[in-house]
C-alpha cells in the first residue's frame, strides 16, 4: 500500500488530474465577477495592472527585495521607481511600511500560495493612497483563513496559471476596485502557439503511466535533454535583460480557458496539499527547515519551501531526486539588491509539485 501512495504522489507531479465532469468550471465564477484580463505571462498583467492605474515615469512602485527579477520588467517598462522592503524569516515585512516613501502602488506576494496578511500594506494604502496590488502568482485555488480567495483581497490581483497547471502559458489581471474598471482596457487576442518543447513534454506525461515509477528518474533527464536542446525557449525568462525586458509575446494561447478549466480543481488542491504534507517529514529528517510552520487552512500551496545550508541541500537535492522529484532554489533576485540582503534569502528551496 505506501508503494502504491508513493506511486500515486509522484505521479501526479507529472500527470496532474483532468476534471472527468462533463460540466466545467468557470474562472469568472471562481472570482465572482468578469473584471478579467487574460495574457500570457503574469508580468503583463502586472503592467497592465499599473497602466491602469495611471503610472508613468518617475512614480514609485513598493514592492519585497526577495522577489524574481523578472517582476521589474513591467515596473521598468513604465519608466517607474522599484522601491523595496525587506521581509523576515516568514516572509512577512520587516520594516514598517508607513516609513516608506509615498508610492502609486504596493505589492503583496502570497509567497507560495500562502496568504500574507495584508494589515500592514492596508495601513500604508491609508496613509499615502498607494493601490494594493496583490501578486498572487502563486496562489491559485489558496484562500485566507477567513475563506476569501487569495488575488481578490486587494484593490487588484495577479495570477500565474502555468505555474501550477500544465498549460502552455496564461496569467490574469483581476480588477477587485470597481473604480479602476473606466481604465481597464479590452481583452487583448488569444493566439495559437506552436512550441516542439511544451509539446513534447505533454507526450511525455502520456507515457508515464507506461513507464512507471522506475522511469521518473528517466524522465526528470529527459526533461532537463530538452531544455538544453530547445535552449532559447528555456532561456525566453530568464535572460540577463529579464529586469528590464518583457518576453516577446503578450497574447495568450488560444486553449488557455478550455485547458485551465478542464483542470479539476477538488483533485487539484487535495494533490498538492497530501504532496506538501508528504513531504513535511522527510525535508525535517534531511534537515531542511521548512519556512511555514503548518499548512494553513484554506490554504494550497505551490511548492514546499524551506531553508537549508549549502551542505546541508546536496543530501536534500539526492534524495529528493531517489523520489523522483526536483528541487530549485528560489527566487533570482534582482540585481540591484543582491550586494545587500538578509542572509536567509540564499537559503530558500522549494518542491516542485509540477513537471
Amino acid at each position: 500500500m505506501a508503494g502504491i501512495d508513493y506511486y500515486n504522489r509522484i505521479k501526479q507531479v507529472y500527470l496532474p488530474p483532468l476534471n472527468s465532469k462533463k460540466k466545467h468550471w468557470q474562472f469568472a465564477d471562481l472570482v465572482g465577477h468578469n473584471n478579467i484580463r487574460y495574457f500570457s505571462y503574469a508580468r503583463y498583467a502586472l503592467l497592465s495592472g499599473l497602466k491602469c492605474i495611471g503610472v508613468k515615469k518617475g512614480d514609485k512602485i513598493l514592492l519585497p527585495s526577495f522577489i524574481c527579477k523578472e517582476v521589474l520588467s513591467p515596473i521598468s517598462s513604465t519608466g517607474a521607481k522599484a522601491i523595496f522592503y525587506s521581509v523576515d524569516k516568514k516572509l512577512k515585512p520587516r520594516e514598517d511600511l508607513t516609513n516608506f516613501p509615498k508610492c502609486k502602488a504596493v505589492i503583496a506576494v502570497n509567497y507560495f500560495g500562502f496568504p500574507q496578511s495584508l494589515r500592514p500594506f492596508v495601513e500604508y494604502c491609508k496613509q499615502t493612497g498607494a493601490v494594493l496590488i496583490e501578486d498572487n502568482a502563486h496562489g491559485l485555488f489558496s484562500r485566507d483563513e477567513g475563506g476569501t480567495l487569495l488575488g481578490l483581497r486587494g484593490d487588484m490581483g495577479i495570477f500565474s496559471f502555468r505555474k501550477t497547471l500544465p498549460l502552455l502559458n496564461g496569467a490574469a489581471l483581476v480588477i477587485n476596485d470597481e473604480r479602476l474598471l473606466p481604465s481597464l482596457p479590452p481583452q487583448i487576442e488569444f493566439r495559437r502557439y506552436r512550441s516542439l518543447y511544451f509539446n513534447c513534454k505533454e507526450l511525455v506525461r502520456r507515457l508515464l503511466p507506461i513507464i512507471g515509477i522506475h522511469g521518473i528518474k528517466i524522465l526528470i533527464f529527459s526533461a532537463r535533454l530538452m531544455k538544453n536542446i530547445f535552449r532559447a525557449s528555456a532561456l525566453l525568462l530568464s535572460q540577463s535583460g529579464s529586469e528590464r525586458l518583457l518576453p516577446s509575446f503578450s497574447l495568450p494561447s488560444f486553449d488557455l480557458l478550455a485547458r485551465l478549466h478542464s483542470i479539476d480543481i477538488p483533485e487539484e488542491m487535495n494533490r498538492r496539499n497530501e504532496l506538501y504534507k508528504w513531504l513535511g517529514k522527510k525535508i525535517v529528517d534531511l534537515q531542511g527547515t521548512p519556512i511555514f510552520i503548518r499548512l494553513p487552512k484554506n490554504c494550497v500551496p505551490y511548492t514546499f519551501p524551506f531553508y537549508a545550508s549549502e551542505d546541508k541541500i546536496i543530501d536534500i537535492k539526492k534524495k529528493l531526486n531517489y523520489y523522483g522529484l526536483e528541487c530549485f532554489k528560489w527566487p533570482d533576485l534582482p540585481t540591484q539588491i543582491k550586494s545587500n540582503i538578509p542572509a536567509h534569502y540564499n537559503r530558500v528551496y522549494c518542491v516542485r509539485f509540477l513537471w
